[in-house]
């Protein structure tokens, strides 16, 4: 499978060596063999979700299909097709409330639609400025890079349970709930997240409570050279009032020294869209797709509901 996914996808062999490390499992791996030869398959990865109805909350489960490749010989076949219709039916049969995948063109997204699946999710792009402002606290900025080469997995650990105790979804809205595995992955694969404490920091500090966010960075590559971010996390989450659409915003401070450090980094500056409307300005890129397998009234089978599917090691 590995072998297949290179091939397809040309990703590095460092990075699928990472996805299969972290979410192989072989309940959730399908696969079509022409005799010894592996001709097509795909990678199920479990996520939870939870949903606020305004009153409480509750959780239910989603697969999202990865890796989705058949050998260029065997294509137009409908081949990849009979494979996610196993998957799909292998999912229901666990109690999976729906399967998603993210395309990676508008080609795919067609292919899809055909299959059944609805865009549920969509990304924003804006540009931001921010102005020095005086009298601001001093922080610091530390790579989990240097953490990683110390060894030290236990405060890594920490701060991923500290990311995922600030996921939880906005009133009449439902968010996918990222494990602690998840953000270990996105530190490991990328070396230049980072977090931000306002004082010099000790890792041994028990409850991280000088950490003010965890940035989860895209650093530039050979296509494009402007810096991004896939994930923020605040200690408090603050929201940003704007005519066009909802969007989580960084308190200045924290924004300030970010920009001071990766002078490029809100060039393009990547935030998920849950609004339930698309909203005149606002430029929304179709994200993920979904595809209901029950009864869930908190799925809603339509374009854009007000759902928040982001995966950030994708």
């Amino acid at each position: 499978m590995m072998e297949l996914w290179k091939d397809t996808f040309h990703d590095s062999s460092r990075y699928i060596q990472l996805v299969f490390d972290a979410y192989f499992n072989p309940d959730n791996a399908f696969t079509v063999y022409e005799g010894d030869k592996l001709i097509a398959a795909l990678l199920g990865v479990e996520y939870e979700f939870m949903s606020n109805d305004g009153v409480g909350c509750s959780v239910y489960r989603g697969l999202y299909l990865c890796g989705l490749a058949t050998h260029p010989d065997y294509r137009r076949q409908g081949i990849m097709g009979k494979l996610m219709e196993e998957a799909e039916r292998s999912a229901k049969a666990r109690g999976f409330a729906m399967t998603f995948l993210i395309p990676a063109d508008s080609h795919l997204r067609e292919y899809y639609h055909r299959k059944g699946y609805r865009t549920t999710s969509f990304k924003r792009n804006q540009t931001a400025k921010r102005e020095k402002k005086e009298g601001q606290t001093k922080m610091y900025i530390y790579t989990f890079k240097e953490f990683f080469e110390r060894k030290n997995l236990e405060f890594i650990s920490k701060v991923a349970q500290w990311c995922c105790d600030r996921e939880k979804p906005e009133p009449h809205s439902a968010t996918i709930l990222h494990s602690k595995k998840d953000m270990i992955a996105i530190m490991a694969e990328n070396e230049n997240s980072f977090f931000i404490t306002d004082q010099s920091f000790d890792p041994e500090y028990p409850i991280l409570a000088k950490i003010r966010a965890v940035v989860f960075p895209t650093a530039p590559n050979e296509k494009n050279d402007t810096w991004g971010i896939v994930g923020i996390f605040l200690k408090e989450k603050e929201e940003c009032i704007s005519s066009d659409a909802p969007m989580v915003s960084l308190p200045d401070e924290i924004a300030d020294v970010i920009q001071e450090t990766y002078p490029d980094m809100f060039l393009e500056f990547k935030l998920p869209y849950t609004g339930r409307e698309l909203r005149i300005g606002v430029e929304a890129i179709p994200y993920a797709m979904t595809k209901t397998l029950e009864e869930n009234e908190n799925i809603i089978e339509c374009e854009n509901p007000s759902y928040e599917i982001y995966l950030m090691l994708d």
